[in-house]
């Protein structure tokens, strides 16, 4: 069977639900893919407290995060992030990236991955 034809078998079933993409990479079959997250308006919105009344209420749920000082930030966790997370670090090594300061991503990190089980 030729490299192609035995990712296209795998490929096949994992879409069936007949084999998990983790069992491909437990032995030995694959390696984890490297998936490179935005934080700010991809995994979270964050908004000065001011701007928070713009945003239905009763459906975000916002977690306040000081960092540094320089000022308080309400974070909305977007929906499904932490079921997504979950599901890929079986077969993904999952990273972030902002233009944020430090400080500020470390905190929304805490948020997002307070274990720190699925971002490195």
């Amino acid at each position: 069977m030729s490299p192609d034809d035995f990712r296209f078998a795998c490929f096949n079933m994992i879409v069936k639900n007949e084999m998990r993409p983790g069992y491909l990479i437990e032995n030995g079959f694959a390696q984890k893919l490297n998936v490179i997250f935005d934080i700010d308006h991809t995994l979270v919105h964050s908004v000065q407290p001011h701007q928070v009344s713009g945003f239905k209420k009763g459906v975000s749920k916002f977690v306040v995060v000081k960092f540094g000082g320089v000022t308080d930030l309400q974070v909305h966790i977007r929906d499904g992030v932490k079921e997504l997370l979950e599901v890929i670090s079986e077969f993904c090594n999952i990273y972030v990236y902002s233009h944020g300061m430090k400080s500020y991503i470390m905190e929304v990190l805490k948020v997002i991955d307070p274990e720190e089980k699925y971002i490195q």
